[in-house]
């Protein structure tokens, strides 16, 4: 068997990206059907002058949503994971069991399983050079304090959620009500008015059935009538722990992710780096 190469193992590093963007692209169409599918059910009359509009949608998030996201968390962690091995064989060393990216949000772990480790030839980065040493610690959640909450880091997330997924369960997909506010797109016939009186919290999971708003007329009520409104939703994956991560946020997570790798590489690595790989966003 011939000995790997750094050009080799990084051939592998940007499949695994790649296939994550690949797995990313699938689950965020497949978010977009169903938060697209809307909802629609007939009013339920409160018999206090308001009526309530319940969440009944065409479609609903599925299990296989949660396997979706697992997949695409294990390819970008393990994509960084083997990143390492580049890093030690191009300096001139080879990798040892103990390699591995690591994301620590206190800087106390970081000192006792990397830090005092590494002078000694042990941890996730041992023979890797001290500048890729500096840099990755430079790139810890640690070091990145988005809202002063270093586990909001985007790696951290990572992070999360791929040990979750290995160790805990799949995560659960649920629809949600953003943060933004409801409106009343249009009334038929168009000569009555409503006002929307109460709304659903945001990020409250929806259940079928459950009631998204309440409203009532402002002029005179017709006998017959449509109201139509506006709900913003998104979708919330959430572990065993009751920790979430919105949808949206997974392209931010992919994009960090080749940003650290770029990162790690330095500038004299442009072929094959995260800004060529199809669908980088």
């Amino acid at each position: 068997m011939d000995p790997i190469t750094p050009d080799s193992v990084l051939a592998g590093v940007w499949l695994k990206l790649s296939h994550a963007r690949d797995v990313l692209d699938v689950l965020l169409a497949e978010i977009s059907r169903v938060l697209e599918a809307g909802s629609m059910s007939p009013p339920r009359n409160n018999c206090d002058g308001t009526f309530s509009a319940l969440y009944q949608p065409a479609e609903e998030p599925y299990p296989e949503m949660g396997l979706m996201l697992g997949d695409f968390a294990h390819c970008a962690r393990s994509a960084l994971d083997n990143l390492i091995t580049v890093l030690v064989l191009q300096n001139g060393r080879q990798p040892i069991r103990d390699n591995a990216f690591p994301i620590y949000d206190d800087p106390d772990k970081w000192a006792d399983s990397v830090g005092k480790r590494y002078p000694k030839e042990r941890g996730p980065l041992a023979h890797v050079s001290q500048a890729a040493y500096d840099t990755i610690e430079s790139l810890q959640p640690f070091q990145d304090v988005p809202g002063g909450v270093p586990a909001d880091n985007l790696l951290a997330v990572l992070s999360r959620v791929n040990n979750a997924d290995k160790h805990a369960m799949l995560h659960t997909a649920a629809v949600t009500s953003a943060p933004v506010d409801q409106e009343v797109l249009r009334v038929e016939p168009p000569t009555a008015e409503v006002e929307i009186i109460w709304t659903r919290p945001p990020f409250e999971p929806l259940v079928f059935g459950a009631e998204q708003t309440r409203y009532r007329f402002v002029s005179a009520m017709p006998s017959e009538w449509v109201v139509y409104i506006n709900w913003p939703l998104v979708v919330h994956f959430t572990d065993h722990a009751g920790r979430t991560v919105p949808y949206f946020q997974l392209g931010d997570i992919y994009n960090a992710v080749g940003r650290t790798i770029d990162a790690c590489l330095g500038s004299s690595h442009e072929t094959g780096s995260a800004k060529d790989t199809p669908g980088r966003v």
